[in-house]
């Protein structure tokens, strides 16, 4: 029978690791590197490829540089970023929530900046379609005379500068669609919670929970209608192995954009058995079909079927 399935179970194999390389390759634009986890520490600097996020939390201070390759990045600093030149491609979306202090900013056509507490910057200059908006109660300061500005910035709190740039514009209040201001994922009685709160919402219509196994696809899990500002709930079971979670925020004319991903730990792994094609149970994993088991610290039991070579 082994002789039988080897063929069989090799192409599928073959075709499920060609499936899993596709798949790499589709989601790899979703990964988010977080400031002060094992792959990004605070001082370290960061390549963010087409569509990849940048996430400062809460209490940590990043020093690192940021490049940037392709277009469509997330950076959201929820604490203290102080770096030298920053150059925002295009649809590149940095959103800062604390403190921010750059040597120079560039924004290219379609890049946004969204300031909503203290920004300062030595140089400023805004490409034709690039947008900044400075929120209310927001200060931002530019420090020398290197500004120029090709596109709009929208000033709806306190926004200084040494000589003010010619062309462009700077124009009173215009609120983004949505300012997140937090999204969590904690392990709570065998489930895990999920909160996020908003401080605006305009036009907005949904917000879409995701989940992924690998940080890299993400897969629709829940969604729950925009209601106004405020904090929103949703929940999950408990899986084996670390889940990684992030919104998928919906405006009311289809555009969307992204959270940053908040990750949970689950549960240890107790006990893993393996098993042949006869039923047998196995010291170790040997060539041959295997059922492997895997039972972890709160309950849950998982298993999957393969061959090896």
């Amino acid at each position: 029978m082994a002789r039988f399935l080897a063929g069989p179970m090799k192409r599928l194999l073959v075709a499920c690791c060609l499936l899993l390389a596709t798949s790499w390759a589709a989601g790899a634009q979703s990964y988010t590197y977080t400031v002060g986890n094992a792959l990004l520490r605070p001082a370290q600097d960061v390549i963010l490829r087409t569509g990849e996020s940048l996430y400062i939390p809460p209490n940590t201070v990043y020093t690192g540089q940021v490049t940037f390759e392709g277009t469509g990045q997330l950076i959201v600093n929820d604490w203290v970023w102080i770096t030298n030149a920053v150059a925002l491609p295009a649809q590149a979306t940095l959103t800062n929530l604390h403190m921010l202090s750059l040597e120079q900013l560039t924004l290219a056509e379609g890049a946004t900046v969204h300031n909503a507490h203290q920004f300062a910057t030595t140089s400023l200059a805004l490409a034709a379609g690039a947008t900044v908006q400075n929120d209310a109660d927001a200060w931002m300061q530019v420090y020398s005379a290197a500004f120029t500005n090709e596109g709009q910035i929208y000033n709806c709190g306190t926004f200084l500068a040494q000589s003010w740039a010619t062309g462009g514009s700077v124009v009173g209040c215009a609120p983004l669609p949505v300012q997140l201001v937090s999204f969590t994922a904690k392990p709570a009685a065998g489930a895990v919670e999920l909160r996020w709160r908003t401080a605006q919402e305009v036009n907005a219509a949904r917000y879409e929970v995701e989940r992924s196994v690998d940080g890299l696809l993400f897969a629709p899990l829940s969604q729950q209608p925009a209601r106004g500002p405020g904090a929103y709930t949703a929940s999950d079971k408990t899986r084996p192995g670390t889940q990684y979670y992030r919104l998928r925020l919906v405006d009311a004319d289809a555009s969307f954009s992204y959270s940053p991903v908040a990750v949970v730990n689950g549960a240890a792994l107790v006990s893993r058995a393996w098993y042949n094609e006869m039923g047998q149970r196995l010291g170790a994993p040997r060539p041959g079909f295997l059922l492997e088991v895997n039972t972890y610290a709160n309950g849950a039991v998982e298993s999957r079927k393969y061959w090896q070579q």
